[in-house]
């Protein structure tokens, strides 16, 4: 009998607050993950806004974020609709800063 490692989905939540319907979708998702899938949830408080003078080496935060965004097989990313805004919520922009970054690249090697 072959067995194969569990496809892997990040999952990143649009929102940091505690009561959060998104993180709250996340967590029933992962509970409902059938065999072979596993969703991991990634906190994003942690991360930092972006700043370019501190990318060699990466915060601590930053590196771990990439790690396993690197290691997962898929991302979900489960956030509001800024309908007034025209653009992304803070906490949904950090964590596209973090990997779009010009000179930051999941090649790069992590600290």
């Amino acid at each position: 009998m072959v067995t194969s490692n569990p496809l892997r989905i990040l999952g990143i939540s649009g929102s940091l607050r505690k009561g959060s319907y998104n993180t709250a979708l996340l967590r029933t998702a992962a509970e409902l993950m059938p065999p072979g899938m596993k969703l991991e949830i990634i906190e994003l408080t942690p991360l930092p806004i972006f700043n370019q003078d501190f990318e060699n080496p990466f915060p601590e935060a930053v590196a771990e974020f990439r790690t396993r965004l690197a290691q997962a097989d898929r991302t979900c990313i489960v956030g509001k609709t800024p309908n007034h805004a025209r653009g992304l919520p803070k906490e949904e922009q950090a964590p596209r800063f973090v990997y779009y970054s010009p000179s930051a690249t999941l090649d790069d090697p992590t600290p």
